[in-house]
């Protein structure tokens, strides 16, 4: 069973149906719904258009009478690799217009470095960020491990084979390419860097890692990412 929620006006009031469909009920027909997004939003002093399917291009303002009171236009950049099922979308810039067309806002955006994060990738820190080592993942070549490289010392090891023991053992598993070390320059890729105003006038935004210290070592180890 689901429900499928239906917004209409009745004598110049908003009513919302909610429509119950048990899931036994057979139909003559069927039509495939791969994605819905809205067009549309009616209120009392005009209505709210949306252009797009896949990303929102623009958003138009009218008022009772069916006239343009404003709009917005928004346009996008694709980046992809070459293994990318869906490309990552970057929105680079906003264009507002007034009731007679002319352009009178215009806000830019500039990002750090424009990175696909649609397709298969491999690598990451320990908490979920690109580093180094993030890369897109080759289903044609040797599929490398997706166990991070960890290193473990025994201080005291005893050979079943030989029949003696061997102190402090270093043992390594994983693959040493896909550490989980954190990059600072690498956990910024594809972050907002600059918005860039109508006046000319923009704003900066700086990331950095948080840290933290290990009690038992005393060493600094590098954070996710946090807005300075």
């Amino acid at each position: 069973m689901f429900h499928l929620p239906n917004v209409k006006n009745v004598n110049g009031q908003v009513v919302i149906e909610d429509f119950t469909y048990p899931h036994n009920q057979v139909y003559s027909s069927v039509n495939i719904v791969s994605g819905l997004s809205l067009s549309s939003i009616a209120y009392h002093g005009g209505k709210v258009e949306f252009s797009g399917t896949d990303r929102l291009n623009s958003i138009t303002v009218k008022d009772p009478t069916n006239t343009i009171v404003k709009s917005f236009s928004f346009f996008h950049s694709e980046i992809a690799n070459y293994n990318s099922v869906v490309p990552t979308l970057y929105l680079d810039s906003i264009l507002m217009k007034g009731s007679t067309g002319g352009v009178y806002e215009r806000y830019g955006l500039l990002y750090k470095t424009k990175s696909s994060f649609g397709g298969e990738l491999v690598g990451k820190d320990a908490w979920g960020y690109s580093n180094a080592t993030t890369r897109p993942y080759d289903p044609y070549s040797n599929a490398p491990s997706l166990i991070p490289n960890i290193k473990n010392t025994h201080r005291f090891y005893e050979s079943c084979v030989q029949g003696y023991s061997i102190d402090n053992v270093e043992f390594s598993i994983g693959n040493p390419a896909n550490t989980e070390l954190a990059d600072k320059e690498a956990a910024q890729r594809g972050i907002l860097k600059r918005i860039v105003y109508p006046t000319g006038g923009y704003v900066d935004f700086d990331f950095e890692s948080n840290q933290y210290k290990e009690s038992s070592t005393g060493t600094a180890l590098m954070n996710q990412m946090g807005l300075l």
